[in-house]
Parts: structure tokens; sequence; C-alpha cells
């Protein structure tokens, strides 16, 4: 009897052991808290109406714009200015000038809104609840402000009411006013893009006379600078022989020049040296002197030659004739010496004058090429000097490139003025509008009605995600893990109802008062809901172990008031009114619930301490219950101070002789976390059965009791889930709710 009890049997209706939490919980999660929800969607709309009927009808007006179309093509094929795509910094400048303080005081003068006491902070408009609030406090009296003031806190209220927006990604700007007149708000709308526009042309007109004037100052520089530079060039040129003619400079002709020049004196001084050295081998032969006189196209040899070769034909004839002795024959020898003689000399002149002539040329050679060295020379320090000038005729080229395109500029600068473009066009001026800003009440209310409903369904979730309270039976299957043999409807309502119909008298509401206890309206109501709850109970004790002959159930909470002590009672009598041997035992000594339920029986057999004491068959020790076949041993008032008595061998002998009397034994004990008594018995009793307070239980309390009993030996084998409300989502899930009231009208009387 003393090992601990444990089954393997199913969970209860509607319980899961899935930490899966389903579409149906979150429903009934909603469900349970669905006065919060309500509450927060009305406080909503409430809200909203408030607002709403606080407002001032106001109107906005708008006028649209195109930023810079001077980037179209104008002026051919040339564009007037860049044309890259204008990036957002540049719009975005465009719109704080818009939104700038200077345009809102231009507006405040304008239309005179110092002036104006809802522009000038002297009197706000107000309707509905702000102005009964401002009525009440006495705020919608007009103030007395200083000009200073009014026109300080309209140009505040301008710039606040005014301002310009960019279309989607085009380059159009929506210029808009808010007013509480429409003609005003067109009115300062149109006014705001005028005062924008012709500002801008304005800068546009005094952009363009600046660069004009800056342009031709320019160009004067500009002009003078590339005349000096270009004089600078041609001195340079001058200077250095750099003048070019026929495509190449003066120092290089001179080159080429003189190079034909040498050529000329080589070619004269080899021919010289040819003649020369042909006569010189011509007159080391006689027979050769005929081409000296072809060499150097001389007759005077040719002659000589031909008269000594006349002579000499002579002396072969007068030596034969006359002899060598003969003065004829000595005188032609004479003549041929005189002749030979004049040869020799006359080939030593031609040699000579070849000589000279060799030399002559050779000198002219050598002056050439001194020459040609010295313009070579000059050509080479030419070269240096046309790396100069390359520098000057480029630093020219650029200056003069500089100064077209100022030119160019300053061209189209002074057209742009003379077309008198402006980087603003107008799309579209700004009309009184028909309707006002203040939002639809309708949809107003509906928007505020979901919002509220949505805030206040995060906020239901959120408070059943802290809840940390065991309300159904899924609850307790997740938290704690344990089947849930019972749930128990709550009976006050079925209480009051018992009062409510008895008579006034005294006897009567006594009677009443008795009537509506539980356990006796139990007996009144066999088949009502709350009775069906603990027949449920009972067919699980009598299933989860079908074996035993005798069960030792304890009936323990974790915390007092849970409705232990009343499930105890009724549970004994349901099960005592099925046949079978039932007997209570009031376990709870120091506050003997069940003793003060059947006060005659508390002490008229002396208490569970003397039961305990006593060897005597304990269904003689028991008494009756008057209304039903249920023993009980009740606490006497001695009993309060007893102790350990439940952790005694006696406890434990006491239940095994009970055994023998009854099947089954019902032990009231005390809160689990309030004494250790309830540990003790849990560890005797078969089954352990912990009643939890629907809504009221935390489960970390739930929890804690169950450790304790299983670490003191017990076995926590199931939870009954009590004091549910019948017609809440608390006892059945949301999946069940309507099956649960489609039955109960047929099967349950109460």
């Amino acid at each position: 009897m003393n090992r601990p009890f444990s089954t393997n049997a199913p969970l209860a209706f509607g319980a899961t052991d899935s930490e899966t939490i389903s579409i149906g919980e979150v429903i009934s999660a909603l469900m349970d808290r669905i006065a919060i929800i309500v509450g927060l969607a009305l406080a909503a709309a409430l809200a909203a109406f408030l607002f709403i009927n606080s407002l001032v009808e106001t109107y906005t007006a708008s006028s649209e714009i195109m930023l810079f179309p001077q980037r179209e093509k104008v002026l051919g094929s040339e564009e007037l200015f860049d044309s890259s795509k204008p990036d957002e910094m540049l719009i975005a400048t465009q719109v704080e000038v818009i939104e700038s303080r200077a345009m809102a005081e231009l507006l405040v003068d304008t239309f005179e809104l110092n002036e104006n006491p809802s522009w000038n902070g002297e009197a706000t408009p107000r309707q509905g609840l702000a102005l009964w609030i401002a009525q009440l406090t006495g705020r919608d009296a007009p103030r007395e402000l200083t000009g200073e003031e009014k026109w300080l806190n309209a140009v505040n209220l301008v710039m606040a009411r005014t301002g310009a927006v960019r279309v989607r990604d085009s380059l159009v700007l929506s210029i808009w006013a808010t007013a509480y007149d429409p003609k005003l708000a067109s009115d300062m709308a149109n006014a705001l893009r005028m005062t924008y526009i012709d500002s801008e042309k304005s800068v546009a007109s005094e952009a363009s006379a600046r660069a004009s004037s800056w342009f031709k100052q320019r160009l004067v520089t500009l002009e003078q600078e590339l005349k000096d530079k270009e004089r600078a060039v041609a001195e340079y040129r001058q200077s250095n022989g750099l003048i070019v003619a026929s495509g190449s400079t003066l120092a290089e002709q001179q080159v080429l020049d003189s190079q034909t020049t040498v050529s000329k004196a080589r070619d004269a001084l080899l021919e010289k040296e040819a003649q020369l050295n042909q006569v010189i081998e011509a007159s080391s032969s006689p027979d050769r002197l005929a081409e000296i006189g072809m060499a150097v196209g001389s007759t005077q040899i040719a002659e000589l030659r031909r008269h000594d070769a006349e002579v000499s034909a002579k002396l072969a004839d007068y030596a034969t004739r006359f002899g060598p002795r003969h003065p004829q024959y000595k005188a032609l020898v004479a003549e041929s010496e005189d002749i030979r003689a004049q040869i020799k000399d006359e080939t030593g002149r031609i040699i000579q004058t070849l000589q000279d002539e060799v030399d002559t040329a050779r000198a002219r050679l050598r002056l050439a090429e001194r020459d040609m060295d010295g313009f070579e020379q000059k050509l080479s320090s030419n070269n240096q000097a046309l790396v100069r000038l390359g520098e000057l005729e480029r630093d020219a080229e650029a200056t003069k490139e500089i100064y077209e395109n100022y030119a160019k500029r300053f061209q189209e600068v002074n057209d742009q003025a003379s077309l008198g473009l402006t980087p603003v066009r107008l799309v579209s001026r700004a009309v009184a509008p028909s309707h006002g800003n203040t939002p639809s009440l309708a949809l107003s209310l509906m928007a505020a009605l979901i919002a509220g409903g949505l805030f206040g369904a995060a906020a239901a979730l959120l408070l059943n995600a802290l809840d940390d309270r065991l309300r159904t039976k899924t609850d307790i299957s997740r938290k704690l893990g344990k089947a849930v043999y019972g749930v128990i409807p709550n009976q006050k309502p079925a209480v009051f109802e018992v009062l409510q119909q008895s008579s006034g008298s005294t006897e009567h509401r006594a009677a009443a008062r008795r009537a509506a206890k539980p356990w006796n309206w139990l007996l009144d109501n066999k088949f009502s809901r709350f009775g069906e709850g603990f027949r449920l109970v009972q067919k699980y004790i009598q299933f989860a172990n079908p074996n035993e002959r005798s069960h030792v159930v304890a009936i323990t909470s974790a915390v007092p008031a849970e409705g232990k002590t009343t499930n105890s009672i009724c549970l004994a009598r349901s099960i005592a009114l099925s046949g079978r041997r039932t007997l209570l035992v009031d376990c709870d000594t120091r506050i003997r619930g069940v003793s003060k339920a059947f006060p005659a029986l508390a002490d008229k057999f002396g208490g569970l301490v003397a039961a305990l004491d006593s060897e005597t068959q304990v269904s003689k020790l028991a008494g009756q219950d008057p209304d039903t076949p249920l023993h009980v041993i009740g606490a006497s008032e001695a009993d309060k101070h007893a102790e350990d008595i439940f952790s005694s061998p006696k406890m434990r002998t006491f239940l095994e002789r009970a055994a023998l009397d009854y099947d089954t034994i019902i032990l009231d004990t005390p809160p689990v976390l309030a004494l250790s008594d309830a540990t003790a018995l849990a560890a005797l009793a078969t089954q352990t059965l912990l009643v939890v307070r629907a809504y009221h239980t935390p489960s970390r309390l739930a929890r804690a009791a169950i450790e304790q009993i299983e670490e003191g030996g017990g076995q926590v084998s199931g939870v009954v889930l009590n004091r549910v409300q019948a017609n809440s989502l608390g006892l059945f899930s949301s999946r069940d709710r309507d099956f649960y009231r489609k039955i109960k009208r047929s099967y349950y009387s109460q």
C-alpha cells in the first residue's frame, strides 16, 4: 500500500500532450479576455470620435511647377546648361528654398496674416470637445500680443502650413498651402509659387548679368594674354633663327646646303687627285706622254711629241747618210734634246698645276666641312631652342583654346539673357479645394475600432502569455504533464439560486443554507453537471488500477482555498451512492473542514487520533452520514495538537485495517505547500489527486506541490480542475465548446 501509485490512463477529454498552440487555443485566450479587447476597441473609437469632432475644417490647395525646363535643347544642338540629371540634393535644395522663412515672411506680408487672429496666435479656432474645454478653462479668450509677436506667430504658422513635395521621381514639385478658408489656401499656394518663380527669375537674371560681366572681363584679359604669348613665340623664333621656310627652319636649310657643298668639293678633289696621279704615272714612261695631253687637255705636249718624232726620224736618216759626227746630225741631236727638255718642263708644269689644283680643292673641302660643322652645331643648338619654342607654342595654343571657349560661353550667356529663360515652368495653378482635410468620421471610427481591437487582442495574448494560472485542461496537460481526472463546475450560482427561492423565515433560510452546501446540493441534483464531474473522477479512480481491492485516495491541493475539502466530501458521497463501501477521513487536523461539515460526527467516536490508537474495527469507529451510505472519521478539537501522526506506523496500520472494511478510502489532506502532512499521506495512498482552482492556482505552485509529493515517495495520479465557470471557455477548449453547449441541455439538469 505504501508503494507509489502510477497510471497509464489517457489524458482527459480536451487534454493534449503537444506543445503546439492551436488556433482554437488562441481564440480561446482571446475570448477569455474579450472584455479587454472590446473595451480597448471602444476606447479607441471614442478617442477617434472626440479627436475628429474637435478638429476645425482646413483646406489644402496645391500648385505644380517643373524644375529645370531649360535642360531641353534650344540653341541648335548645344544645351544652355548642364544636361546631366539633377541629383536629389539639388531638388531637395529647391524644396528647402520654397519652405524657407523668407518665403513665409513674404506670404505674411502679402496677405497681412499678422492681423488675422487665426494666424497670429490671438485666437485658435476650435470646435466640439476642444472648444468646450477651451471655454471651460478660459483659453478661448483672445490674448494681448505685440505686433512683433503677431508677425512671428504668423510666420511660424505659415512655415508649418506651407511647403513643397516632389511628385514621385519627376522634376515636378507640388507647392501646397493649408488654411481655414479654401480660397485663401489656393491664393497662398499660387502666391508662394509666384514668389518662388519671381525669385528664381531674379536670381537667373542676376546670375546672367554677373556671368556676362565676368566673361567680358575675362575675355579682355585672355585676349591680351594670348597676344603676349604669340608675340613671345615670334620673338623667340626670330632670336634663335627658327625662321621657317618651305617647311623647314633656316638652320636646317643651311645644313643641307653645306652638305651639298662638301659633297661637291669632295668630288672635285677626287677628280683633281685622279688627274694628278694619271699625269704622274704617264710622265714616268716616254711612251705614255701622249696620255698627259689627253688627261689635261694640253696640245703643246702633243705638238712637242710630234716634233720630237720628226726629229728622231731625221736622226735615223742622217745617221745612215752622214754619220754621228756630221754637223747636221749633231744639230738634230741637239734639237731632239731641246724638244725633250721642253716636254719635261711642260710635264712638270702640268704636274705642278694639277698639284696646285688638288691643294686648292682640298682647301675648299676643308672650308666646306668647317662650314658644315658650324651649321650642324647651330642646328643642334636650334633643336634645344625648338623644345622651348614648342612649350611657348603649346602655352599660346592653350590660351587660345580657353579664349575661344570663353568667347563661346559669353555668346551663349548673352543668348540666354535675350531669350529670358528661367529654371522653373508652371505646370498647374492652385484652385480652391471643394473638400476639407478632416477625415471621414465613419472610416475613422472603423479604423479606430479595428486598431483598438488589434491592440486589445495583442494585449490579451500578452496577458495570456504572462498569466501563469491554470485555466483549462490543456494548461494542466501542458504545464503539469498530468492527466485531468475531472472538471468541476463552480457551484456558487446554484447556491445563490437555492437561497433566493427560500422563504424569509429563519428556519427556512437555515434549511436553504444547509441545502445549498455543495455536498448537499449534490444529493438534490444528482444529474447536474456538478454531479457528473465527480462521477467522472470516480471512474478514473476505479479504472486507474482495477486490480486493487481497495483504493486509498489522498485529496490535496498546493495552497488553501482551492476547494480540496469540498471535492473530498462530494467525491466520497458520489462514490458511496454508487454502492461502494466508502470511508472519508479528515486528515486536515488544523482546519477540520470535513469535521465541520459533519459536526455531529466529529467528536462522537473520539476523533482521528483516537481511531489510530484504537484496535477496534475501523467501521465501528466511523460515523454514518445521515444522507448517504458514507462513513466518516472526523478530527476532534484535540487532534489539532497531534504531531507526526501521519508519518507514524499507526497511520499505515490504520489504513491497512480500513482497507478490510472499505472499497474506497478518501483522505482529505492539508495543502502540500502549507504542511508536510500531505506529503506523508500521499506516500501511503494508492492514488493522489491534486485539486487546482481554475483561473486561480499558479502553475508554478502546482508544479512545486507535485515535486514535493514525488520527492516524498508519493505519486500524483491526476488533477481535478475545480470551480470552472460552466458557460465559459475554461471548462472545455474551443474545439469542445459548441459540442458541450449542445449536449448540456439534453443530459444535465443544472
